[in-house]
């Protein structure tokens, strides 16, 4: 992906088609209806596996292109400390996420404010949502340093 599209694109598309893909999972309910609760069609089986594999994979092309953008922004002499930083954060981040997940379904599911199914809708909305303000901070927010000084070189040669 990465020779494809190069290392910020590959986060961007990495982004786009991992977190905010999990928004779909609900239609998985639309293609399992008529069926019991403990039951699963085929079609369902076969939308959630390759959601489930394009979230991941996509998933994990985002986060290896951020793991070398990041280290391109420090010195190798700092790229220790800077790895050290990020896997705190990321730890940190692996701690909150359970107990965010938990209380969301809890509430979707259990609260009485919706019904288990439109719980379940809003919970997968919710995720999504969040994964989509993700993917606009990889959009907005982040950018190719080479980017711009292409940019900036080209418009010089054509003055």
């Amino acid at each position: 992906l990465i020779q494809w599209v190069g290392l910020y694109g590959s986060m961007r598309i990495g982004a786009l088609l991992g977190s905010p893909i999990v928004a779909l999972v609900p239609i998985s309910l639309y293609l399992n209806r008529g069926q019991p609760d403990d039951d699963l069609t085929w079609s369902a089986f076969g939308f959630l596996s390759i959601l489930m594999a394009v979230y991941r994979i996509f998933g994990l092309a985002f986060f290896s292109s951020i793991i070398v953008a990041t280290n391109r922004t420090v010195s190798p002499s700092h790229r220790g400390t800077m790895n050290g930083l990020a896997g705190l954060g990321g730890s940190v981040a692996k701690g909150i996420g359970p107990t965010f997940a938990g209380v969301l379904v809890a509430f979707s599911l259990s609260s009485g404010v919706f019904t288990p199914e439109v719980g379940a809708i809003f919970m997968f909305l919710v995720i999504g949502i969040l994964g989509s303000l993700g993917t606009a901070a990889v959009y907005f927010l982040l950018h190719d340093p080479y980017e711009e000084e292409d940019s900036v070189v080209m418009k010089i040669y054509y003055i």
